[in-house]
């Protein structure tokens, strides 16, 4: 898994691209933990790389959202293929979480374009 961030205004976005799984869900999510830290509340995924996420990258996304919510932070997601967002579907993950279906549509949602 490779993570790349980028400023797209006050939106962090992180391109994902590979497996969200075990054994690379602790990068993610140190990456996240340092944003939220830094005080960065609206973070965009932009998943259009991403070909698999298990429930450890699931649990991942879920830990990032809830340490947000409370300083009144966003955590969305963009470019979801089909396979990952059945994942995020069958979990019903899909309530949770806003999915947009791709990068210009979120930033145009989060008030970055």
């Amino acid at each position: 898994m490779n993570i790349a961030m980028r400023a797209a205004g006050n939106v962090a976005v992180l391109d994902v691209t590979g497996e969200v799984d075990l054994y690379h869900s602790p990068t993610l999510l140190a990456k996240l933990t340092e944003l939220i830290k830094q005080q960065q509340k609206t973070i965009l995924l932009n998943f259009q790389g991403v070909t698999y996420i298990d429930s450890s990258g699931l649990a991942t996304l879920i830990g990032a959202y809830q340490q947000l919510r409370p300083q009144g932070g966003q955590l969305q997601l963009a470019n979801v293929s089909k396979n990952v967002q059945s994942v995020f579907s069958v979990a019903r993950l899909d309530k949770v979480f806003t999915i947009h279906p791709n990068e210009q549509d979120a930033l145009r949602a989060l008030g970055a374009a």
